[in-house]
């Protein structure tokens, strides 16, 4: 900067200096004499110049009522060079058409003068009238300070707001907290919070490269994020269309009281005659349940039963929906509750094989509240059977029975019906019936459950994500998402949003933070006496703050000293980085 200082300051001099030299030439004599007279007119008033600058002023100033400020050209927002050019523009010819008009207004002055009777003022006037010309250079001085005055207002505080646009754009909110899960910290007391989760996906028409993901919930999400008018509508009519009908429904929704699930079951046995003429040979048929619960947070939860399903009796198992397996959250499951996937796994794996074509006999699904039982029967026929597991409705419930006495070794009498009912694998009514597939080992994947089929996700996408894909507002494509492959619908258009500034991506695209969860969290995988697969959590906490400082605290305090935030911004970081930069006119 201190060369541009010295640089201006000696042309400054070496101009003023110039400008004395035709006059320091001359005599004292013809200076007087030229001062005598009155002056000429100017080039620029001989050829009318000031004219053609106000015209050249009115042409550009149509060009820009026509074409805007900001210039979209090669997908990049750039400012149009007329934008700059034309207040410059503006201030010279002011102040040619200043110069211009200021002698008719003093020799009108001087002329009002000149009627009074009193000498003082009509010297003056005459004065006015004959040589207006030199205060003509005063008055021009005077509009060019005006102006430059004006400018550096202006200026100023254009600056500081683009300072403050930018800042809060690369940043989304008053705090955004960058870290494994951070999207289901405790937001800190008196502000609000958002979890986003940041990802990449694109609709399958277009191949080329990823679009910047953002999932987000609408309500809170509109809360926090730093909008401006110029991105759209309002942040509430913008993302409200990702849920029209409020949270998407993910499972079966269990009382908010509700602490544990219980059903009823037993492994359909193989024949007395088998089991005996297999021994020691015979698998381990014992079956583990085990869920997917999503809480209200958000937070999926695998669970499991408190013991195994067995092959020799009915026994009532019990889910503890106040915990699960997981042990990343920092925090139990926060009800009210939904069921989205329900399976279950050998507890013994015989062979590698965690299931082998099993069968079992299920009934009377409950959730235990604190006022009593709440049955679930008629909320679980919602769960859609995948990957090869079989479902069938209103089976008698003794089959399990029945099938142990289908054969009997050689020297055993078969049981009269009155034994039979003594018997633990008997029951009476009717009862469901999940029939498992063929022998499967954990390299498969393919875990058969009972799962609540995912909406379609709703998106909003940018126009030229959209026009790439080939489909506007109210189409049905579909997308890919975390690499997963799942059907969606358009339900709006975007133009900026806050924080989606990666330049690695083309495209931008914002879903509901829930569905997309059940997407691509909800599917079952085996998970007995091993490790759960990953979860896809919101890596992001957006806080809309007063006390920046505090926040920060408090959510660096929820963090594992071993597991640091790994990215803290803050929009005053954010503005001391970006007014730090070189300003580039």
């Amino acid at each position: 900067l201190q060369p541009f200082l010295i640089g201006g300051g000696v042309l400054t001099f070496v101009s003023m200096g110039l400008a004395i030299i035709p006059f320091a030439r001359r005599r004292v004599l013809e200076l007087r004499s030229l001062a005598a007279r009155p002056s000429g007119k100017s080039v620029w008033q001989r050829y009318n110049l000031d004219l053609f600058a106000i015209a050249l002023s009115l042409v550009v100033l149509f060009q820009i009522s026509q074409r805007g400020f900001i210039n979209f050209s090669d997908n990049e927002a750039k400012l149009d060079p007329l934008a700059i050019v034309f207040p410059v523009l503006l201030l010279f010819t002011g102040a040619l058409v200043l110069l211009r008009i200021l002698p008719w207004l003093l020799r009108l002055v001087g002329w009002v003068m000149t009627k009074a009777r009193s000498m003082s003022f009509a010297l003056p006037g005459w004065h006015l009238g004959r040589n207006p010309i030199p205060y003509g250079r005063l008055a021009l001085l005077v509009w060019l300070t005006t102006g430059l005055g004006a400018f550096a207002l202006t200026y100023a505080n254009t600056l500081e707001s683009s300072f403050a646009d930018r800042a809060a754009f690369a940043t989304g909110a008053d705090v955004r907290i960058v870290n494994e899960g951070a999207g289901y910290l405790e937001e800190p007391p008196g502000t609000v919070a958002a979890a986003v989760l940041r990802t990449t996906g694109a609709p399958r028409r277009v191949t080329s490269r990823q679009s910047e993901v953002l999932a987000v919930e609408p309500t809170e999400f509109a809360q926090v994020v730093k909008w401006r008018d110029d991105f759209g509508d309002s942040p509430e009519a913008t993302f409200s269309a990702l849920r029209p009908d409020g949270r998407p429904d993910l499972g079966v929704e269990l009382p908010e009281d509700t602490t544990a699930f219980t059903l009823d079951g037993v492994v359909i046995p193989r024949s007395w005659a088998d089991q005996v003429a297999l021994g020691t040979r015979q698998p381990n048929p014992d079956m583990r349940l085990l869920m997917r619960v999503f809480d209200a947070r958000g937070q999926v939860w695998t669970m499991q039963a408190d013991q195994d399903l067995v092959d020799d009796e009915w026994r009532t198992v019990t889910v503890d929906l106040t915990t699960g397996l997981n042990t990343n959250y920092p925090n139990d499951p926060v009800p009210p509750l939904s069921i989205h996937t329900v399976w279950v796994e050998r507890s013994t794996a015989t062979g590698g094989n965690v299931i082998g074509g099993e069968s079992l006999l299920v009934r009377s699904f409950t959730a235990v509240t604190a006022s009593g039982e709440v049955s679930l029967d008629t909320a679980f026929d919602e769960l859609t059977t995948i990957n090869g597991i079989g479902r069938f409705r209103d089976v008698d419930a003794d089959d399990a029975v029945r099938a142990f006495y289908a054969a009997v070794p050689e020297g055993e009498r078969t049981p009269t019906s009155a034994e039979r009912e003594q018997s633990p694998l008997y029951a009476d009514g009717v009862a469901q019936r999940w029939a498992l597939p063929g022998a499967r080992t954990r390299v498969n994947p393919a875990v058969p459950q009972l799962r609540r089929n995912p909406d379609p996700i709703k998106v909003l996408l940018d126009v030229d994500l959209a026009s790439q894909a080939g489909i506007s507002v109210g189409d049905s494509a579909t997308f890919t998402v975390s690499g997963l492959i799942m059907e969606g619908e358009m339900v709006g258009i975007i133009d900026e949003v806050p924080s989606m500034i990666d330049t690695r991506t083309t495209g931008k695209m914002v879903t509901d933070i829930d569905a997309l969860s059940a997407h691509v969290n909800g599917l079952a995988s085996w998970s007995f006496n091993s490790a759960l697969a990953r979860i896809e959590q919101p890596g992001e906490l957006w806080i809309e703050t007063d006390d920046v400082d505090a926040a920060v605290r408090l959510i660096n305090a929820q963090l594992p000293e071993t597991n640091p935030a790994d990215e803290v911004c803050s929009i005053r970081a954010s503005e001391a980085e970006v007014s730090s930069r070189p300003v580039q006119v």
